[in-house]
């Protein structure tokens, strides 16, 4: 029965333990006696004799309600309040004094007591509702706090939300004359805040005296959702804006009974993609016809240059061996011609079809330039004249020729649409320059010495400054809509400076503009001379070939006999992997084919890092595509080597691998 009445008291009394009393009286009996009753009621107590105890007990907290006697024994209870009032702002307390001490309580009162309690011989009988009441007292209190704190933010977060939206904002009257605006809105339309103020929305929004406004006002008023809607804002500077408009319906809000709220968006871009749709659907049939073109280039590469190995050298070997008097000499170097011709041709087509290597590695500068002019050279007007002087001597760059044909193309297009109207001359001239160093001076990323200048010039209309500081910006262009999308520039100058180099414009209005893109020459690539064929280093290590074209096996390894390896041909991957496994300490080397039917130059590589870690391997490839450091790395290949194999490219790739 005792356990079942506390339990009983305890859960009635669950809102009094969120409250804490301290107790203040210097009276011992009188203290304990209330400590005891309110402990009953379920709430939380502590005592103190002196008003310096209740210093140290009270903390300032909300849930914290003082049951002050007014007389202690170092101080007055008013005292008490006065030395706690400097350090907290809100003290909940409850005073009590002596019998005939009525106005002390008033007066107490008039400081913030909650209430007060005479001290008689029955107070304890009125303590626990009093107390009470000061605690519903306080709740209260705290309620309405906390509703008018969340009024507040919630009107603050309305208030960002309203200037910080996307959206332009706009609410108007009844009338249809504007109320209030965000700072979106006053950006989009080009007034000042001050010039919208009770405007008519007829000004800004001529369509809104179509008949179809009028009826989506009334059927809001009448409780209907109206459907998100397009319209044209007219502009401070008479520009028409397409825009989306949604409009809800505020009651009571700007001293006015009802208001619109018009969430306005920008639609320009959705607008310019929907009128590019047909563009963009004719970008797509032809990307995809590159790529198949493309998917076959990479398989003529590989057979193309498969035949041109076989061709190149026997011819090379044949022409080190005859005497410089025979006359079969002007024949085979015909043969050479023919086949460095062909090569160059096949580059060419992946070139076009961006079936190329996608890491940067050295490159003719011409090469790109003539493929890029062949491929617009049909868009642009027969009333624009094209001018090129490219020299084909330069030395070459290191770069990425895809970005570079980027560049290039991007360039020109941008040239030949500025003489689209009225015609004019395009040229494009291609030059190696020395950049000194009051030039690099004043071109911080341009650095002193040899550099590639690609110039693009154009006759068309010209910029004036203010266009000319922002031309590199992303999404800026000044052409129409369907004449670009203002990516084009920024693309080159990100590419061009990704590639150490740098980009540098001249224009003037009506006279036409000039960019100038210097890249740095690259040393890496030493050129040989063919009559360098005799002084080629070889060696006497054992060498393994691996392609699964015998006319390929037969000619790499002659080339390596008469370089003073020992060879031995394989022409399936699994083959040479068996016989590696049962001699894997037989050969010093092993130069595969990257594409076979079994498996691939790489996997081969792969397994022969298991069987001897580091065991060197070279790739031989046909294709252009990429391979990238890494993916080298991981498959444990030392070097990559081109198809069609030149003896002293792969002598010096061997003795590379060999020696390091």
């Amino acid at each position: 029965m005792v356990k079942k009445q506390k339990k009983s008291v305890s859960s009635g009394n669950q809102d009094q333990a969120s409250y804490k009393i301290i107790i203040i009286d210097d009276d011992e009996s009188v203290n304990r006696l209330i400590q005891r009753t309110l402990d009953r009621e379920g709430f939380r107590t502590e005592s103190a004799r002196t008003g310096k105890e209740a210093f140290s007990k009270f903390t300032g907290r909300d849930d914290e309600i003082l049951l002050l006697d007014y007389q202690l024994p170092d101080m007055t209870g008013k005292e008490v309040l006065r030395s706690l009032s400097k350090k907290y702002q809100r003290i909940h307390f409850v005073i009590m004094t002596g019998h005939g001490d009525e106005k002390i309580a008033v007066d107490m009162m008039k400081l913030g007591a909650r209430d007060y309690i005479i001290k008689r011989p029955n107070f304890i009988y009125l303590l626990t509702p009093k107390i009470k009441r000061v605690c519903a007292e306080i709740d209260k209190e705290r309620h309405f706090m906390q509703t008018e704190e969340s009024l507040k933010e919630s009107e603050e977060k309305y208030k960002a939300s309203f200037n910080k939206s996307r959206d332009a904002i706009l609410v108007f009257s009844r009338e249809r004359r504007i109320v209030d605006v965000n700072q979106r809105f006053v950006e989009l339309s080009g007034c000042l805040e001050t010039e919208l103020e009770s405007m008519h929305l007829q000004v800004l929004f001529p369509e809104t005296a179509d008949p179809k406004t009028e009826e989506r006002l009334r059927s809001m008023l009448h409780g209907k959702e109206i459907p998100i809607f397009e319209a044209k804002l007219l502009t401070k500077n008479k520009m028409i804006i397409p825009v989306e408009i949604g409009v809800t319906m505020l009651t009571n809000c700007y001293d006015q009974e009802f208001v619109f709220q018009a969430n306005i968006r920008d639609i320009s871009r959705r607008k310019q993609a929907e009128a590019d749709k047909t563009k963009l659907e004719e970008q797509l049939r032809r990307s995809q016809k590159l790529e198949t073109i493309g998917t076959l280039a990479g398989g003529i590469a590989h057979d193309f240059n498969n035949i041109l190995t076989p061709i190149m050298g026997y011819a090379d070997m044949a022409l080190a061996d005859l005497p410089s008097t025979n006359p079969l000499r002007n024949d085979l170097e015909a043969i050479l011609n023919g086949a460095y011709r062909a090569k160059d041709l096949v580059e060419q087509i992946l070139l076009f079809s961006r079936q190329i290597e996608k890491e940067r590695k050295p490159l003719g500068l011409h090469l790109i330039v003539k493929e890029g002019l062949k491929l617009i050279r049909p868009s642009i007007p027969t009333t624009i004249d094209i001018r090129q002087r490219i020299d084909d001597s330069c030395d070459k760059i290191m770069a990425d020729p895809s970005q570079m044909h980027e560049v290039v193309v991007n360039l020109c297009t941008n040239a030949w649409q500025a003489m689209e109207e009225k015609g004019g001359t395009l040229t494009i001239e291609l030059r190696q320059v020395e950049v000194d160093a009051a030039t690099a001076k004043s071109n911080p990323n341009l650095k002193e010495g040899q550099h590639v200048r690609l110039t693009v010039s154009d006759t068309g209309t010209g910029m004036d400054d203010a266009i000319l500081e922002r031309i590199f910006e992303p999404f800026f262009t000044t052409k129409a809509v369907d004449k670009g999308t203002g990516m084009g520039l920024s693309v080159v100058h990100g590419i061009v400076r990704g590639h150490h180099g740098d980009i540098l414009v001249y224009s003037e209005p009506g006279k036409g503009t000039t960019f100038h893109v210097y890249l740095p020459v690259t040393s890496s690539e030493k050129k040989i001379s063919k009559k360098e064929l005799a002084a080629i280093q070889g060696g006497e290590e054992s060498i393994l070939v691996v392609d699964d074209e015998e006319v390929v096996l037969n000619v790499v390894q002659k080339m390596l006999k008469r370089l003073g390896y020992k060879v031995d041909i394989c022409n399936r991957s699994i083959d040479a992997l068996k016989t590696i496994r049962r001699h894997p300490e037989k050969y010093h080397l092993v130069i595969s084919d990257l594409t076979m039917p079994d498996m691939t130059g790489l996997i081969l590589s792969e397994r022969l890092q298991q069987i001897r870690p580091e065991f060197p391997t070279i790739i031989m490839t046909g294709f252009g595509e990429s391979l990238q450091e890494d993916i080298l790395h991981h498959y444990g290949v030392h070097e990559v080597t081109g198809k069609p194999i030149i003896i002293r490219e792969l002598a010096a790739v061997i003795r590379k691998v060999l020696d390091t």
